[in-house]
């Protein structure tokens, strides 16, 4: 009609409908892509092999033997599924092994350094006070060092500043949002690895092996950091436990040693009449 008319170029169209059009028609497109992303033509050959570069590779190693997981770079090869598995079977008893020890080791350091910390706080504190009501110099007295027990608060507090400088650390180099990196770095760290968020671009190509090395490092930590700070946790909830069991006159140490004597001397019984 006449272009100076507005009235032919109107098109009454119902919302739900033309939206529910649109999403079968874009599910049908994403169908029809995923068929021909899975045929082994050659340019999907091409991009396959450069999704295995060093650093991706050097990623899914680490994914494995973690139990992470984030399942954006898997096996396609029979050869590949079945080194992978026996890659697995040696490799998480290890990663298991290397964690466990490296969080106990990490722990003493922590509740060492921690206590140390703590009571030269409370020396400087105490030294304040005694001036503050002596006006007068005073010998500097040796106090006995007390082994500090580390609260929960403080764990979390350690492990909340390594999930924040990862945030900082992944905003900066995959170009994600503080909670992104966040999120990223909490679901690597308790081992969930949803896949939703993986390094990509900014960090996993040939020419950036140093940052792919950098973001590999910076995960293994994290999980012996969560392995230590779980350890300090289990430590701290066993306390409480201890505390209540006092509080309410319950007494596990006369217990348990009533128990190891019965065992004991069960044990004495049977190794008599084996004789």
């Amino acid at each position: 009609q006449d272009g100076y008319d507005n009235t032919g170029w109107r098109v009454q169209v119902n919302n739900e409908r033309f939206d529910k059009l649109v999403d079968e028609e874009l599910a049908r497109m994403q169908a029809e892509q995923e068929k021909l992303t899975d045929k082994h033509d050659t340019r999907t050959d091409v991009s396959y092999n450069q999704k295995w570069t060093f650093s991706t590779a050097m990623l899914y190693s680490a994914t494995v033997i973690t139990t992470v997981g984030y399942g954006n770079i898997a096996p396609k090869s029979i050869l590949g599924k079945v080194t992978t598995c026996i890659y697995a079977m040696f490799g998480i008893p290890i990663m298991i092994m290397c964690l466990t020890n490296t969080g106990d080791l990490l722990a003493f350091f922590f509740i060492k350094y921690y206590s140390l910390t703590i009571n030269f706080s409370q020396r400087m504190i105490r030294r304040r006070r005694q001036k503050r009501r002596q006006r007068s110099k005073l010998s500097f007295e040796i106090d006995d060092e007390t082994v500090q027990h580390v609260p929960i608060a403080a764990t979390l507090g350690v492990l909340a500043l390594y999930i924040v400088a990862g945030a900082v650390l992944f905003s900066h180099w995959e170009g994600w949002s503080y909670v992104d990196g966040a999120y990223f770095s909490f679901i690597t760290f308790t081992t969930i690895g949803l896949g939703d968020l993986v390094p990509g671009k900014g960090t996993l190509t040939e020419n950036k092996n140093g940052k792919s090395i950098l973001c590999a490092l910076y995960l293994l930590f994290g999980l012996v950091l969560t392995a230590m700070c779980f350890k300090l946790m289990q430590d701290d909830l066993f306390a409480m436990k201890q505390r209540l069991f006092e509080r309410l006159g319950l007494q596990t140490h006369h217990n348990t040693h009533h128990h190891h004597h019965h065992q004991e001397s069960h044990t004495c019984e049977n190794i008599k009449g084996h004789f």
